[in-house]
Protein backbone atom coordinates (compact mmCIF):
# COMPACT_ATOMS: atom_id res chain seq x y z
CA UNK A 1 0.00 0.00 0.00
CA UNK A 2 1.21 3.47 -1.16
CA UNK A 3 2.07 5.38 1.70
CA UNK A 4 3.94 8.55 -0.13
CA UNK A 5 1.81 11.41 0.17
CA UNK A 6 1.98 13.36 -3.54
CA UNK A 7 0.55 9.69 -4.87
CA UNK A 8 -2.46 10.24 -2.37
CA UNK A 9 -3.02 13.98 -2.88
CA UNK A 10 -5.57 15.15 -5.81
CA UNK A 11 -6.75 18.43 -6.74
CA UNK A 12 -10.32 17.70 -6.88
CA UNK A 13 -9.92 16.92 -3.23
CA UNK A 14 -8.60 20.53 -2.26
CA UNK A 15 -10.92 22.74 -1.22
CA UNK A 16 -10.58 26.57 -0.08
CA UNK A 17 -13.83 27.70 2.22
CA UNK A 18 -14.42 31.21 2.09
CA UNK A 19 -17.60 30.59 4.03
CA UNK A 20 -17.37 31.93 8.03
CA UNK A 21 -19.59 30.19 9.50
CA UNK A 22 -18.65 26.84 8.70
CA UNK A 23 -18.42 24.54 12.12
CA UNK A 24 -16.06 21.47 12.93
CA UNK A 25 -18.91 18.87 12.00
CA UNK A 26 -19.61 20.27 9.11
CA UNK A 27 -15.99 20.41 7.72
CA UNK A 28 -16.22 16.25 9.13
CA UNK A 29 -19.07 16.16 6.89
CA UNK A 30 -17.36 17.27 3.89
CA UNK A 31 -14.32 15.43 4.25
CA UNK A 32 -16.39 12.27 4.84
CA UNK A 33 -18.93 13.20 1.37
CA UNK A 34 -15.52 13.66 -0.38
CA UNK A 35 -13.81 10.08 0.28
CA UNK A 36 -17.34 8.50 0.47
CA UNK A 37 -17.94 9.66 -3.58
CA UNK A 38 -14.54 8.72 -4.44
CA UNK A 39 -13.97 5.66 -2.83
CA UNK A 40 -18.03 4.51 -2.85
CA UNK A 41 -18.20 3.67 0.47
CA UNK A 42 -21.21 4.47 2.52
CA UNK A 43 -21.07 8.23 3.82
CA UNK A 44 -21.67 7.31 7.08
CA UNK A 45 -19.05 4.88 7.94
CA UNK A 46 -16.62 7.81 6.86
CA UNK A 47 -18.38 10.15 8.97
CA UNK A 48 -18.45 7.48 12.09
CA UNK A 49 -15.35 6.46 11.71
CA UNK A 50 -13.97 10.49 12.05
CA UNK A 51 -16.04 11.22 14.96
CA UNK A 52 -15.05 8.16 16.60
CA UNK A 53 -11.21 9.80 16.67
CA UNK A 54 -12.03 13.00 17.13
CA UNK A 55 -14.00 11.46 20.74
CA UNK A 56 -10.50 9.86 21.50
CA UNK A 57 -8.75 13.51 21.77
CA UNK A 58 -8.00 16.43 19.47
CA UNK A 59 -6.69 16.19 16.23
CA UNK A 60 -5.67 19.30 16.06
CA UNK A 61 -1.73 19.30 15.70
CA UNK A 62 -0.66 22.99 16.23
CA UNK A 63 0.32 26.26 14.31
CA UNK A 64 -3.33 26.30 12.90
CA UNK A 65 -3.71 22.96 11.28
CA UNK A 66 -5.90 20.20 12.21
CA UNK A 67 -5.50 16.25 11.15
CA UNK A 68 -8.94 14.47 11.50
CA UNK A 69 -8.22 10.43 10.48
CA UNK A 70 -9.46 7.71 10.54
CA UNK A 71 -9.65 3.91 9.51
CA UNK A 72 -11.96 2.31 7.54
CA UNK A 73 -13.75 -0.64 6.42
CA UNK A 74 -14.34 -1.48 3.14
CA UNK A 75 -11.94 1.90 2.00
CA UNK A 76 -9.03 0.29 -0.35
CA UNK A 77 -6.71 2.95 -0.67
CA UNK A 78 -5.62 5.56 1.39
CA UNK A 79 -8.03 8.92 0.69
CA UNK A 80 -7.04 12.61 1.83
CA UNK A 81 -9.15 15.74 1.55
CA UNK A 82 -7.36 19.37 2.01
CA UNK A 83 -9.32 22.13 3.37
CA UNK A 84 -8.03 25.64 3.68
CA UNK A 85 -10.28 28.30 5.84
CA UNK A 86 -10.40 31.70 4.61
CA UNK A 87 -11.67 32.38 8.43
CA UNK A 88 -10.02 30.12 10.98
CA UNK A 89 -12.19 27.95 13.29
CA UNK A 90 -12.06 26.71 16.98
CA UNK A 91 -12.27 22.57 16.15
CA UNK A 92 -11.72 21.35 19.70
CA UNK A 93 -13.08 23.11 22.50
CA UNK A 94 -10.61 22.19 25.00
CA UNK A 95 -7.69 24.13 22.02
CA UNK A 96 -7.50 27.73 22.38
CA UNK A 97 -5.71 27.81 18.88
CA UNK A 98 -7.89 28.19 15.89
CA UNK A 99 -7.21 26.57 12.66
CA UNK A 100 -7.53 27.25 9.07
CA UNK A 101 -5.61 24.16 7.27
CA UNK A 102 -7.81 20.83 7.79
CA UNK A 103 -6.17 17.17 6.25
CA UNK A 104 -8.75 14.83 5.99
CA UNK A 105 -7.47 11.24 6.00
CA UNK A 106 -9.10 7.84 5.86
CA UNK A 107 -7.15 4.67 5.55
CA UNK A 108 -8.38 1.07 5.03
CA UNK A 109 -9.19 -0.60 8.15
CA UNK A 110 -6.01 -2.57 8.18
CA UNK A 111 -3.75 -0.15 7.06
CA UNK A 112 -2.37 0.54 10.70
CA UNK A 113 1.53 1.47 8.97
CA UNK A 114 0.29 2.94 6.03
CA UNK A 115 -1.74 5.01 8.12
CA UNK A 116 1.40 5.96 10.79
CA UNK A 117 3.55 6.66 7.87
CA UNK A 118 0.73 9.05 5.98
CA UNK A 119 0.81 11.15 9.11
CA UNK A 120 4.17 11.75 9.98
CA UNK A 121 4.85 13.04 6.23
CA UNK A 122 1.96 15.19 7.07
CA UNK A 123 2.81 16.41 9.89
CA UNK A 124 6.47 16.83 8.95
CA UNK A 125 5.48 18.95 6.10
CA UNK A 126 3.46 21.28 7.77
CA UNK A 127 5.91 21.50 10.56
CA UNK A 128 7.60 24.08 7.62
CA UNK A 129 6.49 27.56 8.38
CA UNK A 130 6.90 28.08 4.69
CA UNK A 131 5.01 25.75 3.37
CA UNK A 132 1.79 26.42 6.01
CA UNK A 133 2.07 30.10 4.92
CA UNK A 134 2.07 29.27 1.35
CA UNK A 135 -1.04 27.29 1.75
CA UNK A 136 -2.95 30.35 3.76
CA UNK A 137 -1.61 32.20 0.29
CA UNK A 138 -2.85 30.37 -1.98
CA UNK A 139 -5.37 31.52 -4.26
CA UNK A 140 -6.26 27.60 -6.20
CA UNK A 141 -6.65 23.75 -4.93
CA UNK A 142 -3.84 23.97 -8.30
CA UNK A 143 -1.49 25.94 -6.23
CA UNK A 144 -2.08 24.20 -2.53
CA UNK A 145 -1.85 20.79 -5.16
CA UNK A 146 1.67 21.70 -5.97
CA UNK A 147 2.61 22.36 -2.73
CA UNK A 148 2.29 19.11 -1.99
CA UNK A 149 4.36 17.29 -4.86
Amino acid sequence: MTTNLASIVDAKNIFILQNNDISKKQILENIAQTIADNADINFKTILSALLNREKMGSTVIGHGVALPHGRVEGLSAPQLVIIRLEKPIFFDPNNEEAVDIIIGLCVPIDATDAHLQILSSIAKKLSDVNIRNELRKAKSAEAIYKLFL
